[in-house]
């Protein structure tokens, strides 16, 4: 079984004022160049950054979204042609500045997963009936479009958050002060 991290990079940014990716942390990466160096700690087989502006990240491969202006799972939806057939998928968003390997772990071995009250980070096992789910959802031919409908279709294991400070997002230029303390 291969493993893909599927970073989310391709939002808006609007209530941050600009792009959460290319925010720059202490040391000098950008938020997405920590998103992808945590990913790498797993050892995937391949990183796909999820975007719709061209970052050209090494060591990862590009995608755009094919449903812009449809959320996260128009990043999973546009994902799923690089996938084969039961590729465990971890999904990650790009704008957990003190998201920890030691999180991303255990959604790994119980896949399909995701910890309780938080939808992102996840993990799922791509199959026919995924990629159905996911493209009905999109195309608004009846299922609800969000990533917590998605693993509860799924039936997705919901991991206790024992520390849900470490799984918050920054989606304002305050919550990114709070989290990473610069800006």
């Amino acid at each position: 079984m291969r493993t893909i991290v599927l970073i989310l990079a391709g939002g808006e940014s609007t209530r941050m004022g600009e792009d959460k990716a290319a925010m720059l942390r202490p040391d000098g990466r950008t938020q997405l160049e920590f998103t992808r160096d945590l990913a790498e700690t797993l050892s995937p087989d391949e990183i796909i950054v999820s975007t719709n502006t061209q970052r050209q990240l090494e060591r990862t491969t590009e995608i755009s979204d094919r449903h812009p202006g449809s959320g996260p799972l128009a990043g999973i939806e546009s994902s799923l042609p690089h996938l084969k057939m039961g590729d465990r998928l971890l999904v990650l968003p790009c704008d957990m500045p003190i998201l920890t390997s030691a999180l991303l772990e255990p959604l790994l071995n119980l896949c399909p997963a995701a910890y309780e009250h938080r939808w992102l980070p996840c993990s799922v096992i791509v199959t026919d009936e995924l990629k159905e789910y996911i493209l009905n959802a999109l195309t608004g031919t009846g299922n609800q479009r969000s990533v917590r409908a998605l693993l509860t279709h799924c039936g997705a294991h919901l991991l206790p958050a024992d520390n849900l400070h470490q799984l918050s997002s920054a989606n304002s230029p305050e919550e990114w002060l709070a989290l990473i303390g610069t800006k």
